[in-house]
């Protein structure tokens, strides 16, 4: 067919196979699925398509599509990753509900507002997990029957017209069949719907999505300048979101629309004094520009498969996605694959594969070709490294990445640890990486969690009592972080800065915690309380 096609100058014809009830309510769909993926006949075909019904309950998306996806692209996986389409899908509307709802048996259908939320649902979490097309079922009722769920499934009412004397009749003895009111032609929630999804994620590519612990699911769709949150609760809850747990950092002020299921604006819901925004089962749209919500990742940020991004200099993200090829702004790159891993080091993006390779992006090309065993991030950090701020990285005996990222998290391979808050610093001693918080409590990562539980005030950076320093070379750490040295004009200096009141200093010595100075007449004052102690100095000395 293909050769056929070809013969005639018909270079861009797809061949797509459709999985004949590919889902429907209860799991029937792993037979027919598998059955083909694993056929001769898989390979050939260009799309995979599904009909996707939630027969006959239509329960809400959340509670199949996810299962039905994870399913689908694990076989692709192992038999090869085609593009997929949903060539079919939709809900019927029953609404006002008549009982004997009815197509083939008993359909159950959806109110007007759930088949409005069900419509968005089911496109937002199919473009999550790579879908390509959707075609609705369909755009308008097929006909007038309140009875028949075939009937019902359109975005605009579809009415024969009655003549005036039966419409009064009909009125009289409130035939059910007719009970729906709205004239032909009248558009349907779900039409809103559809709207409202074309007008603002038409230009944008799904990026990332999360389950928050608050039971509120959330999906980024983006592009150069506009970023937009579609966020629901599941189970339906209404719960007060912190719009910070969508984007560290986001704010209300940032948010430049708020958009309900139908349309609708809905800024009310978003509580400009707390960041907060109020979200149930109803699908709402928030639309950020990105020139306030996106700001370049912090240089030896690290994504390990498919959970995180890098954000790039020019505001590109860049991820891995299910077929383990690096994606940019959501659109794969095939000519890569097997990624392992992302890295971001001054500017540049990296990639690395299954056989340890890495991958720089320099002028819209991977180099060098054959790639090159030696990893951006460098060796194990030295003991002593210490990172301050969102600037640099410690990288483990394991290879690990840790960072402290915008949210003043510690973050390993880029993954932020919500466990932590407020760190000042990080620090590698010994192969352990400690940090630091706003309190200069410190905490050390040993099998897998912060220890001790409370902190410790006690500085793992700390020079060992009975450190001596003599001259201008070396130095003693105290602990609170503080470097001293003595300069060469014979004066104390702490991080750098002299001490002006001291002078002819031959010798430093930390004892106990403490840090002491010696000068030219073997006198030695102690640093306690911000000042040197005794006055006149001491003959006696601390070590």
């Amino acid at each position: 067919m293909k050769a056929a096609a070809a013969a005639v100058g018909a270079s861009n014809v797809k061949f797509v196979y459709q999985v004949v009830q590919a889902f429907s309510y209860g799991g029937a769909y792993d037979n027919s699925l598998h059955e083909f993926l694993s056929s001769v006949a898989y390979p050939h075909i260009d799309v995979l398509s599904i009909h996707v019904y939630a027969w006959a309950n239509f329960p809400t998306p959340e509670s199949y599509l996810p299962s039905l996806m994870s399913t689908v692209n694990g076989w692709m996986g192992k038999f090869g990753v085609k593009p997929i389409w949903f060539t079919e899908c939709g809900i019927p509307q029953n609404d006002p509900p008549v009982s004997g709802f009815y197509d083939g048996g008993a359909v159950s259908g959806g109110t007007k507002g759930y088949c409005a939320a069900y419509m968005i649902k089911l496109h937002i979490i199919a473009f999550s997990y790579g879908v390509q097309k959707i075609f609705w079922y369909q755009y308008a009722n097929q006909a007038f029957n309140a009875y028949n769920a075939e009937d019902n499934f359109g975005m605009i009412v579809r009415r024969l017209p009655i003549p005036p004397l039966l419409s009064s009749l009909l009125s009289i003895i409130s035939n059910p069949i007719y009970l729906k009111q709205d004239s032909s032609g009248f558009p349907l929630p779900t039409y809103a719907s559809q709207w409202i999804m074309v007008n603002l994620l038409d230009s944008l590519t799904y990026t990332s999505s999360a389950q928050l612990s608050s039971d509120a699911w959330f999906y980024l769709f983006e592009s150069s300048s506009t970023a937009v949150y579609v966020v629901w609760t599941y189970p339906n809850v209404s719960v007060n979101l912190a719009l910070s747990s969508l984007k560290s950092g986001l704010v209300a002020s940032q948010i430049s629309h708020c958009y309900d299921k139908v349309a609708r604006s809905c800024s009310s819901l978003i509580n400009s004094g707390t960041n907060v925004v109020t979200v149930n089962g109803d699908p709402i749209f928030l639309v950020v520009p990105v020139t306030t919500q996106k700001t370049p990742s912090p240089s030896g940020t690290v994504v390990v498969g498919t959970s995180g991004s890098i954000v790039d200099s020019n505001l590109h993200t860049w991820t891995i996605n299910s077929a383990g090829q690096v994606a940019q702004n959501g659109v794969a790159d095939t000519n890569t694959m097997n990624v392992l891993e992302l890295a971001y080091v001054n500017g540049v993006v990296w990639q690395e594969n299954i056989n340890h390779l890495w991958w720089s992006w320099v002028s819209n090309t991977w180099t060098p070709p054959a790639g090159t065993s030696t990893s951006p991030l460098g060796s194990v950090s030295p003991s002593g490294t210490v990172v301050v701020g969102t600037t640099g990285w410690i990288t483990d005996s394991n290879g690990n990445i840790w960072t402290i990222n915008t949210a003043g998290q510690v973050a390993k391979n880029g993954v932020g640890d919500t466990n932590t808050e407020n760190v000042l610093e990080l620090a590698y001693v010994n192969s352990v990486v400690w940090q630091e918080n706003i309190n200069h409590l410190w905490w050390s990562w040993v099998s897998n969690t912060w220890t001790p539980t409370a902190g410790t005030s006690t500085n793992p950076l700390a020079s060992p009592s009975g450190t001596v320093v003599i001259g201008t070379s070396g130095h003693i750490v105290d602990n609170n972080g503080n470097v001293w040295t003595i300069n060469s004009a014979g004066q104390v200096a702490q991080n750098g800065v002299a001490d002006t009141n001291t002078m002819n200093v031959l010798e430093l010595a930390y004892v106990n915690g403490i840090v002491w100075q010696e000068n030219i007449n073997h006198l030695w004052w102690s640093w306690v309380s911000n000042t040197w102690t005794p006055p006149a100095g001491t003959s006696t000395s601390p070590v």
